[in-house]
């Protein structure tokens, strides 16, 4: 499958538009719920509607305030990066693999083929990562192993980042044996979203 980077600041109308339709990394962990189960079923409706009528569904969740206070504190989290690392980040922007995949990691690493994935979390959270450092690297695993699957990255390092708390980072390479169960997911992921297309074109004009 073809990648390819797209260069444009993330959480823009520009950046929505390219992840519609498009399984994303955030959205892995659904992947390998049950197939019957609600999540799982909501996101290749989700997946299909946005595919045929191009726009988002009614429902799409924009963010609540965790959201937003890890958008306002992303920027400091990464220069604190830099400075921990002696390592220079650019945009993260979007990668596209194929037609239906998209990751938008929160920094590219310069002079390196790795990624920069950034977590903001509240107080009481963040202590259970301090004190429990394995239990951050499960709670990322598949948004990271995702990531790295779209961009080709050879590593990527997570950090996760408090004001007022002690600076974390743990670095993660591709697993080969998730990615192999991940693309057979992603097919029949793929299956169902196709069948589901026809189904809602059946109840359109262009159906009849």
């Amino acid at each position: 499958m073809k990648r390819q980077f797209h260069d444009i600041p993330q959480n823009t109308d520009k950046w929505d538009q390219l992840r519609l339709g498009k399984i994303t990394a955030s959205e892995c962990k659904t992947l390998f719920m049950g197939k019957s189960t609600k999540g799982y079923l909501g996101l290749v409706d989700e997946k299909a509607y946005n595919r045929l009528f191009n726009e988002p569904i009614e429902s799409k969740f924009f963010g609540n305030y965790s959201t937003q206070r890890g958008h306002d504190l992303e920027p400091f989290a990464v220069e604190k990066y830099e400075e921990e690392t002696f390592r220079e980040v650019s945009n993260g922007g979007f990668y596209q693999l194929g037609d239906h995949l998209g990751a938008s990691p929160d920094a590219n690493i310069v002079s390196l083929n790795g990624g920069v994935e950034v977590k903001c979390f509240e107080h009481a959270h963040f202590e259970k990562v301090l004190t429990d450092p394995d239990s951050f690297t499960k709670e990322t695993f598949n948004q990271t192993q995702f990531q790295m699957y779209v961009c080709g990255f050879d590593f990527m390092d997570i950090i996760a980042y408090h004001p007022n708390y002690n600076f974390h980072r743990v670095t993660v390479k591709p697993d080969l044996e998730f990615v192999a169960k991940l693309e057979t997911e992603i097919a029949h992921f793929e299956t169902l979203v196709g069948a589901e297309i026809e189904r809602k074109i059946k109840l359109t004009p262009m159906g009849k």
